[in-house]
């Protein structure tokens, strides 16, 4: 069991979860899904409703020869984008109380 699993075994244990825990968990299930779709879409989602989200994380960066560069979610891997979404998570966990 990971940091990530402790933490979302004990959000599920509590009673009222806050706006933020609730987007951990629902990223987490998400993460949990081969779905390319729902991962794009929680994606975007937290980048646009978490601004540190958008800050610390590139959604479609992907390195070339030393060089980073943008490229759209269909030039990358379920793997890729999950990694993206995982990291997410452990940026939003970083802002529990």
């Amino acid at each position: 069991m990971n940091n990530i699993d402790i933490i979302i075994k004990m959000l599920l244990e509590k009673t009222n979860l806050s706006e933020i825990e609730k987007d951990i968990v629902e990223s987490y299930n998400t993460y949990l899904k081969e779905d390319k779709n729902d991962i794009i879409s929680k994606i975007v989602e937290n980048r646009i409703k978490y601004n540190m989200i958008a800050a610390e994380t590139s959604v479609a960066k992907m390195q070339t020869q030393g060089k980073t560069q943008l490229v759209s979610f269909d030039n990358l891997t379920n793997d890729e984008l999950k990694n993206n979404l995982y990291n997410q998570i452990l940026l939003m966990c970083t802002k529990l109380n």
